[in-house]
């Protein structure tokens, strides 16, 4: 390996690539020593053509990285509450892992656990704290640095959490045990999309923090094919086996293929409900028209051996040019950055 410039030891003159020659170009590629979210700043500078001017130049732009964590928390996990920050109303923290998710932003698979000395087949545990003195080093969707803290004078209730909507196949039942672990389990397996939100008080008044959304996947592994999801939604609805359907259909007519909507699964769609409103979008005030979305990396794995999200762009939105790792000149490295 040729390295060019490494930051790993600060930034200095020495951190630059060299000059590519005239009529020719170049490719490098950039590595990352951990996981996280990452903001790059690029500055180049060059000569004019003469017809140009023939003066020096320079210009800069940043770059966004994501190099991803597993996004997997597997049976049991740390729920760090909050009820009004700049983080975020909680967090979730994988046991062994340096890193806090937001919490609708990573699967909690469940395993079979046995609580108050009773056999539950799809089973979570979360141990509720309401303080992270030393935050993780990694954050992901959540914003800004400090730990989460419960304000001073400020208690969990006794009845910690509350849930204020549960979607699914089946029923959910949380049960405290001896330890004061909080277990959700669930009785049929599939994904659940659970809503929640932490109860508090100040030694007189109760206090009802902002909800959030927990994604259980009982019996599931975060790699689930497409017909365990149908399936899942299926049973959710009481829709008939078979209606959910990979082959470019929609059942829900909101125009977005339930193929389209298992890949985005993470934007909260729901193949049973006309939710096209969910799907992503750039802002009309953005004029590099950024689109940020959730690519599920688990279903789609940026190759060419299975289903994968292809953007497109038009001038006349008849005419239409995907941009991918298939179509030459636009790798998905250069044109997609979240």
């Amino acid at each position: 390996v040729e390295v060019h410039f490494n930051t790993a030891d600060q930034i200095d003159a020495n951190d630059r690539l060299e000059s590519a020659p005239i009529g020719s170009h170049t490719h490098y590629n950039y590595g990352l020593s951990q996981p996280g979210n990452y903001e790059v700043t690029f500055r180049a500078s060059g000569r004019l053509n003469p017809w140009e001017g023939g003066v020096d130049t320079m210009g800069q732009a940043t770059f966004s990285f994501a190099v991803p964590f597993s996004s997997v928390a597997l049976g049991t996990a740390e729920l760090r509450l909050a009820l009004d920050n700049d983080q975020g109303p909680a967090a979730i923290h994988p046991y062994g892992e340096p890193v806090e998710y937001a919490p609708g932003q990573v699967a909690l698979e469940t395993q079979a656990a046995v609580v108050n000395e009773i056999l539950y087949p799809f089973a979570f545990g979360l141990d509720l704290v309401t303080t992270s003195t030393t935050p993780e080093s990694h954050r992901v969707g959540l914003a800004g640095t400090e730990a989460i803290n419960f304000a001073p004078g400020i208690t969990l209730a006794t009845q910690a959490v509350e849930v204020l909507q549960v979607e699914g196949p089946g029923s959910l039942e949380v049960l405290i045990d001896a330890s004061n672990r909080y277990y959700f389990t669930f009785s049929e397996s599939g994904i659940y999309r659970v809503q929640l939100r932490a109860l508090a008080n100040d030694g007189s008044l109760s206090i009802n923090g902002p909800d959030f959304e927990l994604v259980f996947l009982a019996g599931l592994a975060a790699d689930y094919d497409f017909n365990a999801y149908a399936d899942s939604f299926e049973r959710t609805h009481n829709l008939s086996a078979g209606s959910i359907k990979n082959d470019g259909s929609d059942w829900d007519g909101d125009g977005i293929a339930d193929a389209i909507e298992y890949q985005l699964f993470w934007e909260g769609l729901d193949p049973a409900v006309a939710d096209a409103h969910k799907l992503p979008k750039p802002s009309p005030d953005d004029p590099n028209g950024i689109m940020i979305f959730y690519r599920d990396t688990y279903k789609d794995t940026l190759n060419r051996n299975n289903q994968n999200i292809v953007l497109e762009h038009s001038a006349d939105f008849i005419n239409w040019v995907g941009w991918s790792d298939r179509s030459q000149g636009f790798p998905l490295e250069q044109y997609e950055v979240s």
